[in-house]
This record gives structure tokens, C-alpha cells and sequence, in this order.
């Protein structure tokens, strides 16, 4: 079953809030953070949802995917690159 971490939305937000490109300048930062958290966990919870429900068969094989969250320290140094990145556990 997939999870979503508070924890890592936080920290996603905060480094949002951090970042002078991404910041919204005339926008309080405390409205801005609840903004951005609401979405991120709705997105997330919604896309666990769709992953735990949803599976392909092939040859005999089911294949489904599960949303897990990373370590809050995996999550920062991942959100230093504007890259997606898929690691393998």
C-alpha cells in the first residue's frame, strides 16, 4: 500500500519557499506554504491512490507500482537537481 510522508512535503515546500525563482515575492510565505502543501499532499494522495488500484498483467506477471516516501535527507539532496530521478532500491 503507498504512503505519503507530511514530513517530505514539508521539506519539498520549505526548499520551494527558499528558492528566489520559485518564491511568489508578494504573496505571504505562511499563505504561500499552505497553498503549496494542500496541493502537494492532494496530488500525492491522489497519485497513491490511482498506483494501488491500478496493475497490468503481462505473461503471468503483475505489474503495479507503489508511492513510498524517501528519506527527509534523500529529499533535499534530490531537490538540489531540477531533474526527476528513478531509483532503485
Amino acid at each position: 500500500m503507498s504512503q505519503v510522508s507530511s514530513e517530505a512535503i514539508d521539506s519539498y515546500v520549505n526548499s520551494l519557499l527558499k528558492d528566489p525563482k520559485k518564491n511568489i515575492p508578494w504573496v505571504p510565505d505562511s499563505i504561500e506554504y499552505k497553498v503549496h502543501s494542500m496541493i502537494s499532499k492532494a496530488l500525492l494522495e491522489s497519485l497513491a491512490k490511482i498506483c494501488d488500484h491500478v496493475s497490468v498483467e503481462v505473461m503471468g506477471h503483475e505489474i503495479s507500482l507503489q508511492v513510498h516516501p524517501k528519506r527527509v535527507v534523500q529529499v533535499e539532496k534530490s531537490l538540489a537537481v531540477d531533474t526527476v530521478k528513478f531509483i532503485s532500491q
